[in-house]
Order: C-alpha cells, then sequence, then structure tokens
C-alpha cells in the first residue's frame, strides 16, 4: 500500500513541477497576468450591472469568473502542492525505511 502512494505522490509530484515550470516562464508569466485582468474584469461586470442581468446572463457571469479563478488557482497553488507533497513522500520514506531499497 505504501509503494502506491509513494509511486502516486512521485506523479503528482511531477504534475505540479510540469505547472510550476509553465507558471515561472515567460508565457506563464503573461497567461497569469491576463487572467488576473480576465479576473479582475468579470468582478467589475457582475458588481456594476448585476441589478439589471438576467438570471441566465449573471450565472454565465459567474460561470466564466469561476473558470478563470480555478485555472488561476492551479497555477497559484502548484508550488505548496508540490512542497507539501514533497514533504509526504519524506515523511513516508522516513517512517518506512524498508520500501526505500525496492523504489
Amino acid at each position: 500500500m505504501e509503494n502506491l502512494d509513494k509511486e502516486q505522490i512521485r506523479k503528482d509530484i511531477k504534475e505540479y513541477s510540469k505547472i510550476e515550470s509553465v507558471k515561472e516562464s515567460e508565457g506563464g508569466k503573461m497567461l497569469l497576468k491576463k487572467l488576473r485582468a480576465d479576473i479582475i474584469s468579470c468582478i467589475e461586470v457582475i458588481d456594476s450591472s448585476y441589478k439589471d442581468l438576467t438570471h441566465i446572463e449573471l450565472i454565465s457571469h459567474c460561470a466564466e469568473l469561476h473558470e478563470k479563478f480555478e485555472m488561476y488557482k492551479v497555477f497559484m497553488n502548484a508550488t505548496p502542492n508540490k512542497k507539501m507533497a514533497s514533504e509526504c513522500l519524506e515523511e513516508i520514506l522516513k517512517n518506512f525505511p524498508d520500501d526505500v531499497e525496492n523504489t
């Protein structure tokens, strides 16, 4: 069971590393800047016109905001998630030293 957990954690660390690499690249920085601007724009539209929007339009703007914010969070959480996964893997390896040779 621990071996399966270690393999999954290693896969997670690799995924977080890939996302972190994109975030730190020039294109990733541009993407994050654009996402922040889009998030602010969505909030401004909702704030300034929520009284006049139809229910469907309001839901649409909220869904757009949610989508952009979730994408932003993926990038911003990559580094802390990678750190947490690495610490978890270290803890497993420390607590199950017999399995270290087999991994």
